[in-house]
């Protein structure tokens, strides 16, 4: 294979590591922000996604676990964010790989609790549904811990 072919190849590998990094992105902060539940369907009340949770949480008095949890959640998914800006500007270490390695786990067990939530709930209650939101973040958790097991991405480091 030629340079210019083999230029061309990392130039196309390059891009396409790029646009993996920026639907990664763009499907957590969708999970976070769409609605994982409704509470009232039948309204035009918006529904509860990770960011709002914490005022129904303290509205309705909910143990402190759910809020340090839920917390525990956004952080872990702020860190997965700035992480992917990381990859995506060419910095990459091991140090990093290694914290969204444990970050992305995190982010796939945590996720957990209010998928069951939504779900339990929209079948015990009449009034309440689950929403897309939880289906985006799995998306972008999956996009996320296949780029932190991938050594694809020392294509992007500058050197």
């Amino acid at each position: 294979m030629d340079a210019v072919t083999r230029w061309q190849l990392d130039a196309v590998r390059r891009i396409l590591l790029r646009l993996h990094l920026l639907v990664c992105g763009v499907l957590l902060v969708a999970g976070s922000l769409v609605p994982f539940q409704y509470l009232d369907a039948g309204t035009d009340e918006p529904g509860i996604n990770l960011v709002t949770i914490f005022g129904v949480l303290i509205e309705e008095g909910d143990p402190l676990v759910f809020l340090i949890g839920f917390a525990g959640l956004l952080l872990c998914t702020l860190v997965a964010l700035v992480i992917v800006l990381l990859q995506g500007d060419g910095r990459r270490s091991r140090s990093v790989q290694a914290v969204g390695k444990v970050v992305g786990v995190l982010m796939a067990v945590g996720a957990l609790v209010p998928t069951f939530v939504a779900v339990l709930s929209s079948r015990s209650t009449e009034n309440t549904a689950a929403g897309p939101g939880m289906a985006f973040y799995y998306a972008g958790t999956v996009l996320f811990l296949m780029l932190m097991h991938s050594d694809d991405l020392d294509a992007l480091r500058h050197d």
